[in-house]
């Protein structure tokens, strides 16, 4: 890829096959990866390690993928970040509901390995 700059990402999925999948094809590509198999104390390291682009899943408990993208949004130092939502939850409904709390992006489980790191890249290189 012409012009690659390898980003911090950080990623929030209570399913630990994909959080470790997601990890594992972003890092391949050059990448910095954090994770967090929760959404409770997300929030909190997302501000302490301030990474390029958060990927979060829709449907967890405690704080869901929506709640978490509008409090990221709320907040002065972390509007700017690249967001995008990783989900099985497929229908217009739910893209629709993450681009209006602000995700910059939706991406479908089950994942696409070959392609999941360059259709990230591509995200959050259009915006």
């Amino acid at each position: 890829m012409a012009g690659f700059v390898a980003r911090k990402f950080y990623i929030v999925d209570d399913d630990p096959v994909a959080l470790k999948t997601m990890a594992r094809l972003l890092e391949a590509r050059g990448h910095e990866v954090s994770i967090n198999g929760t959404s409770a104390n997300a929030m909190a390291e997302i501000i302490d390690e301030r990474p390029y682009c958060i990927l979060t899943d829709l449907v967890m408990p405690g704080v869901d993928g929506l709640e978490l993208v509008r409090q990221l949004r709320g907040r002065t130092t972390t509007s700017g970040m690249k967001i995008i939502v990783v989900t099985s939850k497929g229908n217009d409904l739910w893209r629709q509901r993450a681009e209006q709390a602000g995700a910059n992006g939706f991406l479908l489980k089950p994942l696409d390995l070959k392609s999941f790191a360059s259709q990230v890249e591509e995200i959050i290189a259009a915006e």
